[in-house]
């Protein structure tokens, strides 16, 4: 029942009391803020003429308040709006802490600056804004406004303070529920990177994105990367970059002229709320995955004691999104990772050693093997293809029958040599066995494959093994292939391989 102002004063003061019990039950039993002001909003349009309902909350910082609650004209309108507080009657209310009762359209022709939301307020003519105050703090204002003018007196407007002192005490209950239970998600983060730390399945790659589910539920992480330096520190290695749902490649990075430079030779981490205008990074141009137009993020060091490891950043497309407490969330994840990321290192130096060969450091058949398999998975995953060189030195058996194996083996290097130099730092190249090599490109389109085979003859024809008498020339056969849609390992060496026997059968006939 709507409370009348024309009801005898104690039938309306019993409407009163019970209008606030209502509202005191449905506040107390609503921890969701925005079912919260729903339901505030249904109790209040049954008590009072309500054209125009909001309710405004403090943004964080002395300019604006945000509105996470406006409905005109029984439309509701979600979206994220802002409301500055100079010059407009509800940051009036908001700093002074005085509720402010308007009873005509004149009034609000001198209020112009009253309107926020997208139709046209000023049709209302008369308004009450109630402060939200919990003591002596004000978090918000409340306001109802109405097209008739003289919709409500002085009663309605000690009505509202109440209910707006109501609110206040339940928006501060709901901000510390979620504080609460943002705390709880943290921990068991931090527990779920600990059991991944103790785990014998453990990966780096399993734990980033495990890390990256998780830390989404409790912060804006539409852009999440990890990325380790390179031995001579001068480039960056993603070890998981994760853009949106979509898991990007993993490429090198150059470190000169990087954000992540600047943040490594300071060992600090930065919290950037505006990409646009803060000088730091007006000459870095590239954050996460070129498909997100990132606005703000957070960038750390990964390092245990002084030695840097790369770094870990979140990135969000909107301007604000960290805060202190979302980096000392990263800090603690960070500090875990370290260790993480340490152990890894430690494995894959060990490891490298048994996937090196002796002879000439590159990869051996085993491991060349293994990554053929696992780039032909990620390859498919993403809709993209890879290049596999096969190589085959010419003449090599007269090679150790003339020279003998001492000379077989310099040319082995050479061979090597030219390899390294010949392909970019992603690419993975191996010694199959014998005098054969295999080359993996990752992510190449087929019309590349031509000038890939040509810069590894030319590389052949600027290195010669010194032999008594003069040199010998490095000549070697080449095969081709780029992975199609399904194929698996053994189907695209094969076809590697028809490509290197038709080039060797083209050079003797020449």
């Amino acid at each position: 029942m709507a409370i009348q102002s024309n009801r005898p004063g104690d039938l309306r003061l019993r409407d009163q009391i019970r209008f606030l019990l209502d509202t005191a039950r449905a506040l107390s039993r609503e921890a969701d803020l925005d079912m919260l002001f729903g339901r505030l909003h249904e109790l209040i349009a049954e008590q009072f003429p309500a054209w125009t309902f909001f309710i405004v909350l403090h943004a964080g910082d002395e300019q604006q308040m945000r509105v996470p609650f406006y409905v005109e004209d029984g439309e509701r309108f979600k979206e994220d709006r802002r409301l500055p507080i100079a010059g407009t009657i509800t940051g009036e209310v908001f700093v002074s802490g005085r509720p402010r009762l308007i009873q005509t359209a004149e009034e609000f022709d001198r209020l112009r600056a009253i309107t926020i939301g997208p139709g046209d307020t000023r049709r209302a003519c008369s308004a009450i804004f109630a402060p939200l105050r919990a003591g002596d703090r004000t978090i918000g204002v409340i306001s109802v406004q109405s097209e008739a003018p003289h919709s409500y007196d002085e009663e309605d407007l000690d009505l509202l303070v109440a209910l707006g002192e109501q609110t206040a005490i339940a928006v501060l209950n709901a901000w510390r529920m979620t504080e609460i239970d943002q705390q709880r998600r943290e921990l068991e983060l931090l527990v779920e990177i600990g059991r991944g730390l103790a785990s014998d399945e453990f990966s780096l790659e399993q734990m980033c994105r495990r890390i990256h589910a998780e830390l989404s539920t409790i912060i804006d992480a539409h852009v999440f990367y990890v990325a380790l330096l390179s031995e001579d520190g001068k480039s960056l290695h993603p070890e998981y970059c994760i853009d949106g749902t979509q898991e990007q490649p993993s490429n090198p990075i150059p470190l000169e002229h990087t954000f992540a430079e600047t943040v490594l030779a300071g060992a600090q981490p930065v919290v950037v709320s505006d990409l646009h205008t803060d000088p730091r990074v007006r000459k870095y141009e590239r954050f996460g995955d070129d498909a997100t137009a990132v606005r703000s993020l957070i960038m750390l060091p990964l390092q245990i004691g002084q030695r840097r490891l790369g770094i870990v950043s979140v990135q969000s497309p909107r301007t604000g999104s960290y805060d202190g407490a979302a980096l000392q969330l990263l800090r603690s994840i960070t500090d875990q990772l370290a260790l993480a990321v340490n152990n890894v290192q430690l494995y894959r130096r060990t490891a490298q050693r048994a996937d090196r060969d002796a002879l000439t450091n590159l990869y051996n058949r085993r491991y060349g093997m293994r990554r053929l398999a696992e780039e032909l998975e990620q390859a498919g995953r993403r809709g993209k293809h890879i290049c596999l060189l096969m190589i085959d030195l010419d003449n090599f058996k007269e090679i150790n029958d003339t020279h003998g194996h001492p000379v077989g083996d310099v040319v082995l290097t050479h061979m090597a040599d030219a390899l390294r130099h010949s392909c970019r730092a992603s690419d993975i190249v191996c010694r199959y066995g014998g005098d054969e090599f295999m080359v993996i490109f990752p992510n190449v389109l087929e019309s590349e494959t031509e000038s890939i085979a040509s810069r590894v003859r030319e590389e052949l024809k600027r290195r010669a093994v010194p032999v008594p008498n003069g040199s010998l020339a490095i000549e070697a056969s080449i095969g081709v292939a780029v992975s199609q849609s399904g194929m698996d390992a053994d189907a695209l060496l094969l076809a590697a391989d028809r490509a290197l026997y038709r080039d060797k059968e083209r050079a003797r006939r020449h």
